[in-house]
């Protein structure tokens, strides 16, 4: 079963002559997880997407791995952000160390636009980042052989820069058959779950 989440917007006048838009997300939960009774309708909060809201914009303040940083908006919030259609290598595999170093020399410290897609299983927002005025942070991962194109993608232009960067053998695909972080984790999980 799916989980279907209904965003509403409403135009809210509130006394006084204010007027603006207001999402309300509406969830159905499902698989017999708890559910607080105030989940089904809550406000959307600053930076959180939906129709209206669904860019973030602020400054990367750390670089957590090949593929996630933290970002500071101007309100003092910090939001961990996933970025969408790629998957780097785990902690622990090769080239994770020079894929975050990559990532960190073209994102730190540098003001973003981030458009949201969706989130994680883990709560975290995944988004697409851009930097004005400099190509694409997943292009230059894939074109570097520092990352695949995520498990679950829909973007022919990412495949074909995987693609252009395993012909020349170059990064990940120095291997002749590398271990897809998504494997990675699948197995370190099976892993931890034998030693408990």
């Amino acid at each position: 079963m799916k989980t279907v989440k209904l965003v509403l917007v409403l135009l809210i006048t509130i006394p006084g002559g204010v007027e603006g838009p207001f999402a309300v997300v509406l969830a159905n939960e499902h698989k017999g997880r708890p559910t607080d009774p105030s989940a089904p309708l809550r406000m959307l909060k600053e930076g959180e997407y939906g129709p209206g809201t669904d860019e973030l914009l602020g400054t990367v303040s750390e670089v957590v791995d090949g593929n996630t940083i933290l970002v500071k908006t101007r309100e003092g919030e910090e939001y961990k952000v996933v970025m969408h259609g790629i998957d780097s290598p785990e902690p622990g595999q090769r080239y994770a160390d020079q894929s975050k170093e990559l990532l960190k020399k073209l994102l730190l410290k540098k003001d973003v636009t981030i458009t949201l897609h969706s989130r994680d299983r883990h709560g975290n927002r995944i988004g697409t980042i851009a930097v004005e005025g400099s190509p694409d942070p997943r292009h230059e991962l894939l074109k570097s052989g520092l990352a695949w194109p995520a498990e679950r993608h829909n973007e022919p232009e990412l495949e074909a820069l995987k693609e252009e960067a395993r012909q020349k053998n170059i990064g990940i695909w120095e291997e002749e058959n590398p271990t897809p972080p998504w494997t990675f984790r699948r197995q370190q999980s099976m892993m931890d779950a034998k030693s408990s």
